[in-house]
């Protein structure tokens, strides 16, 4: 008699979890980011070894707006950059 109820619950479980997602389904998903921000509060070191991936990200994602959050200390350093907008 457990198994039978145990395994009622969970077929209950699951059909209540497909029925939620029939009846809400996902918002679709952008193909393309139009911003993306980056946060590095990280010291000189790990900003400059992030450099590769924020030139990925740029290469990734061409037409997006780049900006990049980081300390005041590593502000003069990140400015030229070319993969970021702000």
């Amino acid at each position: 008699m457990r198994r039978l109820k145990r395994w009622a619950g969970s077929l209950a479980f699951r059909l209540g979890g497909d029925l939620w997602r029939f009846a809400h389904p996902a918002a679709p998903v952008p193909k393309e980011p139009r911003t993306i921000l980056v946060i590095n509060l990280l010291r000189i070191g790990d900003t400059v070894v992030t450099f590769p991936a924020l030139e990925s990200l740029r290469r990734r994602f061409p037409a997006a707006r780049i900006t990049l959050v980081v300390r005041t200390l590593v502000e003069d350093l990140v400015r030229p950059l070319a993969c970021i907008d702000e």
